[in-house]
């Protein structure tokens, strides 16, 4: 099983990717620092789920996860936010996001997203 993280923040890939770890070595992680990254992990790779930061340098992180929907369209999308705006979750809603987190992510949410 694949699960990819989107964040420009390295820290944040580190968190993540133990938080996954803790729940199954069986899992690969792969990373992307931006949405074009982003675009190219999808063309190479399939996912289960991406986590994707809202935030990201360059193509944001709701039209990144628009633009993987056509190349991925069965990775269920997570997005993540430290920004609690409605504006930004009534366009998740929109793109048919699974979920909207807030950082920082915690063992529990990550697991109930993987199960």
């Amino acid at each position: 099983m694949n699960i990819l993280i989107i964040d420009d923040e390295p820290l944040i890939h580190i968190s993540i990717e133990r938080l996954i770890h803790d729940y199954s070595k069986a899992i690969t992680v792969y990373h992307a620092y931006d949405g074009r990254e982003m675009q190219t992990l999808l063309q190479s790779h399939d996912f289960l789920l991406a986590y994707v930061d809202i935030r990201l340098p360059g193509i944001p992180g709701l039209e990144s996860i628009r633009l993987a929907k056509e190349i991925a369209p069965y990775t269920i999308y997570y997005i993540m936010t430290g920004f609690d705006k409605f504006e930004y979750a009534k366009e998740a809603i929109r793109l048919k996001v699974e979920d909207y987190l807030m950082k920082p992510l915690d063992y529990e949410t990550i697991k109930n997203t993987i199960e």
